[in-house]
């Protein structure tokens, strides 16, 4: 840890000089509020019902339980995509899985009637999430070995007051557990040797090739300001591996991360903060070793803290990345953003940021700023000149990210004729935007018990194309 003392040491100094640069670009740029470049955006009629597909309900489930989804993937060799959900059964959460076709209809033929419950423990719950402040204790990835689907689901165990584990499964496309991995597809371990304090709660998962290999990266918050990495991989008992395959990084300040993805061969990357200032992190799978740096978003005059809540990595930017980040105003309240930003890991510098929401109800200095809901952003290599970012008030956002320029915002209530559907997308819980279609989770209003599903909104490229 000496060494990360000089670095966070060297950080630091950096910073100063970065904030200073950062405040002067503010005076001469200033802001650039949403405007008035509107983009189709609808409930697609060809996805679904409506642009709308519920969660089925377990047989066994309890009477009154809903059907809470965590995490949805697309599989990209046989297509489809298939959903994680909590559901109660005798009264504790458990694990269901379901799968829909690519024009989101169950898929009756996987599992019984689209579903299946696998055979796993119970996870470990925050309310929290229930209630749309997820704290990320599960994560749903997608990948591929030898040219066939297989996903991984990762997970908290909570096993006494402060006694937490971290579980890792594995399924092949049929959603059967992939027997050569674990013991029967399992994995669980309290990483004693990585994590000496014990462990918290599971921070995200993503996917990497270490030294050829395929390997699942899990990151895990402990005590004391404690991340720890660590990878499965390979068959048998060490399949969560701690010794040779996993380490921890103490930081001086409390972190919250809000995503983990792939960053390339060897490497994954995290995005969220470190006390009160923005954090990104790159973290090498092969040498064990984490870089980070920290930086701020602008404010007017001076700003509380900053926040990167999502981060992609769009291809031709010359290794510029473009996030979905939150800065806490004091004069004017949370300001969300997008913005486009030139050597992240060394000496973040913006190119250009757009405003996509101001004083937003739900993330404002009365209540608790950061962390709160955080802003989502949704980009494809499909169609690289937009991204859409959903703000903490509830509204879509599309941002040019060629000219960085944010266009007409689409609240919620207006995507739906009648006003039934309800989108209920978040970085969290996973979105995908498959252009010209947006994938992620909704909920059907007023139903009494909570309806929920997967939903596809329509992306219309011609007012892109043609109307700007």
């Amino acid at each position: 840890m000496e060494g990360a003392t000089v670095f966070a040491a060297s950080l630091r100094n950096g910073l100063s000089r970065l904030i200073v640069g950062v405040m002067a670009w503010v005076a001469v740029a200033g802001s650039c509020f949403a405007g008035s470049n509107p983009i189709g955006l609808a409930f697609d009629p060809g996805f679904g019902t409506a642009g709308f597909s519920t969660i089925p309900l377990q047989p066994v489930a309890d009477a009154g339980s809903s059907a809470v989804p965590i995490g949805v993937i697309h599989l990209a060799v046989g297509g489809g995509y298939v959903l994680a959900s909590l559901q109660r059964v005798s009264s504790v959460y458990r694990i269901v899985l379901t799968r829909y076709t690519e024009a989101g209809m169950l898929d009756t033929s996987w599992g019984v009637n689209g579903s299946q419950m696998p055979a796993l423990p119970s996870p470990h719950v925050d309310f929290g999430f229930i209630s749309g402040n997820e704290t990320n204790t599960m994560r749903l990835v997608a990948g591929s070995e030898n040219g066939q689907d297989i996903f991984y689901l990762a997970f908290s165990l909570r096993q006494g007051v402060d006694d937490f584990s971290v579980a890792v499964a594995k399924f092949v496309a049929s959603g059967a557990f992939d027997s050569s991995f674990g013991f029967g597809g399992y994995a669980v371990s309290k990483l004693p040797n990585s994590a000496p304090g014990g462990l918290d709660r599971l921070r995200g998962a993503a996917f990497t090739l270490v030294f050829g290999l395929p390997v699942l990266v899990v990151v895990v918050e402990a005590p004391g300001n404690r991340l720890v990495f660590s990878r499965a991989h390979g068959a048998g008992s060490a399949a969560l591996s701690d010794q040779g395959g996993g380490s921890s990084v103490l930081f001086s300040s409390s972190l919250t991360i809000t995503q983990v993805r792939t960053n390339g061969p060897n490497h994954i990357e995290l995005v969220g903060r470190l006390g009160t200032e923005a954090l990104y992190a790159d973290y090498d799978a092969g040498t064990l070793a984490l870089n980070y740096r920290t930086t701020v978003f602008p404010c007017p005059f001076s700003t509380a803290g900053s926040v990167i809540d999502a981060i992609e990595r769009p291809a031709g930017w010359n290794g510029d990345v473009l996030v979905a980040a939150r800065a806490d105003c004091p004069t004017v309240g949370i300001v969300s953003l997008v913005a486009r930003i030139a050597a992240v890991a060394t000496a973040p510098n913006m190119v250009w940021y757009a405003s996509t929401g101001t004083n937003d109800a739900s993330c404002t200095i009365a209540t608790t700023p950061l962390p709160c809901l955080p802003a989502m952003l949704a980009y494809s290599a499909n169609y690289p000149g937009v991204a859409i970012t959903r703000t903490p008030n509830s509204r879509l956002v599309p941002v040019d990210v060629i000219n960085g320029r944010a266009m007409e915002a689409t609240p919620f209530s207006a995507l739906s004729v009648d006003g039934s559907i309800v989108p209920n997308f978040s970085s969290y819980r996973g979105t995908l935007f498959r252009y010209p279609r947006l994938v992620g989770f909704g909920q059907l209003a007023g139903s009494g018990t909570a309806q929920y599903g997967i939903a596809g909104l329509f992306v219309d490229g011609l007012f892109i194309n043609g109307f700007n």
